[in-house]
């Protein structure tokens, strides 16, 4: 099975989500990490895709018992991808992103200022993360009350 960038696009403008996530390391330090995730309902198809992309980019795939019955079953899909292999995926998506770009580009940019472990990064970084943080999840909160109504 392949799957375009264009299709791959689609779906997470219409399904999944972009953001940053903020977390403290052992009560100390602040980490921003960029996270992809995809929801779907659960059938054969949305299986095979969430394979596909396990398998192309990395990441994880869970199904979960949903809290609302998505489905006959009641049971979800997600996908979830951080730091490894997000870029490429970005990248590949990116020119094809109707609604969500602004997120992309900023996870791009948060992507571009990791340099790996036991690397710490200035103190211009981290304001900078904070900020792509911020950025972001601002345009989250616009995104969800546009579609809430």
């Amino acid at each position: 099975m392949k799957i375009s960038s264009q299709y791959l696009a689609g779906v997470l403008d219409s399904d999944g989500s972009l953001s940053i996530n903020r977390t403290l390391n052992h009560g100390k330090t602040r980490q921003y990490r960029p996270v992809f995730q995809l929801t779907w309902k659960y059938i054969d198809e949305t299986m095979k895709i969430m394979e596909y992309l396990k398998e192309k980019y990395g990441g994880s795939v869970f199904i979960e018992k949903s809290k609302k019955k998505l489905n006959m079953n009641g049971h979800y899909l997600a996908y979830k991808l951080d730091s490894k292999g997000l870029k490429q995926l970005l990248k590949e998506i990116r020119p094809y992103l109707l609604i969500k770009y602004k997120q992309c580009d900023l996870l791009i940019e948060l992507l571009n200022t990791l340099k790996g472990k036991g690397t710490r990064p200035s103190e211009e970084v981290w304001e900078r993360r904070k900020q792509l943080y911020e950025e972001c999840k601002k345009i989250n909160h616009m995104i969800k009350e546009v579609v809430s109504g």
